[in-house]
């Protein structure tokens, strides 16, 4: 259906009657040839999805519950460290570049 160049076209997805979670990633693929003849080259100039927000996803995905998980880990050893070592008494060192 997108067969000329710049042109436009429109998919329904219709929720089946038994779902309830709705979905999480849409994938755009293309099927075959393009305006120009190629089968690798999708050309997107825009995307816009219409609909309801059906509710949350909580899942990450394990990738990106690993990533966060030691990002928690270096703030935390960051706020020990500081804690450890900033007090009454602590010593400050001024960088080379600063001045009064």
């Amino acid at each position: 259906s997108l067969n000329e160049p710049g042109s436009t076209a429109t998919w329904p997805v219709e929720k089946q009657d038994n779902e309830k979670v709705g979905w999480r990633h849409i994938r755009l693929q293309q099927s075959g040839k393009n305006a120009s003849g190629q089968t690798h080259y999708l050309s997107l100039s825009g995307f816009e999805v219409y609909g309801s927000v059906t509710g949350v996803c909580e899942d990450l995905g394990r990738a990106a519950r690993d990533a966060e998980l030691a990002l928690r880990r270096q703030r935390k050893a960051f706020r020990q460290h500081m804690v450890k070592h900033t007090g009454p008494g602590a010593r400050v060192i001024r960088g080379s570049d600063w001045k009064w």
